[in-house]
């Protein structure tokens, strides 16, 4: 979740936006025709709010959608990106938006709802699932495996769904859909694309599963709940002390006590690793970085964009497995 200064700042933003749009929403409507699609007759046009959304956009529509991320800057931090003019046009202009919400991305919800064009939104969350109202920590669970995670969220819902490979692949099949209804003759290749895609994330999840069974019963300090379903789907715990994690996600600093609390579970190996979200960084979680390593603690990096030079949704996860995997390897024998 969000801190609400962060939210503030969003929903300000969007109210701006607002305010321009509608100096060009008479444009956008000559332009148009009034169609609701809001691309007119030519290809169809989607617009996601980062580059994770706009690479499995690109993996179900292929070549026959033109496909624009708001943020595609991989050294961005999502949770401080600010918008601007040109994005509340590109969205007027989509026949589909794609947002992650949870309130995750909300200024996208907000110039969803300004464009007069009103394209179709496609909200992650809302159509994963997952948010059904209890909000559950699931790391009790994660070391067992049993059922859908929740993530490693501490009581608050975890936002991140773009770490549940069956959220995705719910997104998949909906984008899939919904291209298909506007675009009937391209009805097969669409939803071609969904199963392979989704194929795809079978695979990974058998790639983390098998990390867990390699590595059964590990402990975490996690930093923020980035790839908290990733690591309950590995059966990776968050040993991270609640009220240091609350802390962090609210952009405060952690008490004291708390920040030495979790230097003693690097310090004493209580744990395996250390995930990092290298996105977002401050003295206190430099600190904890700085703790891990002169413990010997493996931090591994997690991230919440597509990193420089990759464009595949596929490959990041993989790779991401693949260095969770490389860190439990690594761990001290008393962190096993």
């Amino acid at each position: 979740m969000h801190p609400p200064h962060r939210r503030t700042a969003l929903l300000a933003l969007a109210t701006t936006l607002g305010l321009l749009v509608a100096g060009c929403g008479s444009a956008e409507s000559a332009t148009s025709g009034a169609s609701s699609s809001g691309a007119g007759g030519g290809q169809l046009s989607i617009v996601t709010t980062t580059n994770v959304y706009a690479a499995i956009a690109r993996a179900v529509a292929g070549d026959r959608a033109r496909v624009t991320a708001i943020l595609d800057d991989p050294s961005a931090d999502p949770h401080s990106f600010e918008a601007t003019p040109a994005d509340q046009v590109a969205i007027g202009k989509a026949n589909v938006v794609i947002a992650n919400g949870g309130g995750y991305d909300d200024f996208a919800m907000k110039m969803v709802e300004a464009a007069p064009s009103h394209p179709a939104l496609l909200d992650a969350v809302e159509i994963s699932g997952l948010d059904a109202g209890g909000h559950p920590h699931a790391s009790a669970d994660a070391a067992s495996g049993a059922g859908e995670p929740a993530g490693h969220d501490h009581g608050v819902f975890n936002e991140h769904v773009f770490y549940s490979y069956p959220a995705m692949a719910k997104l998949a099949n909906a984008l899939a859909d919904k291209l298909s209804a506007d675009d009937p003759a391209g009805a097969a290749a669409f939803r071609k694309n969904a199963a392979s895609f989704t194929a795809g994330l079978d695979k990974l999840t058998a790639q983390a599963t098998d990390v867990g069974k390699k590595y059964p019963g590990r402990r975490a300090v996690v930093t923020e709940p980035v790839a908290g379903y990733l690591l309950d789907t590995i059966g990776i715990a968050d040993a991270t002390p609640e009220s240091f994690a609350e802390a962090v996600e609210e952009e405060n600093d952690p008490s004291v006590k708390d920040v030495a609390a979790v230097s003693d579970l690097l310090k004493q190996h209580q744990v395996s690793l250390l995930v990092y979200n290298d996105q977002t960084s401050g003295p206190v979680t430099d600190q904890v970085q700085r703790t891990a390593e002169s413990a010997g603690i493996p931090v591994a990096p997690v991230s919440e964009t597509l990193p420089p030079g990759v464009d595949s949704y596929l490959t990041w996860q993989q790779r991401t497995i693949g260095g969770l995997a490389s860190a439990l390897a690594a761990a001290p024998e008393a962190g096993r």
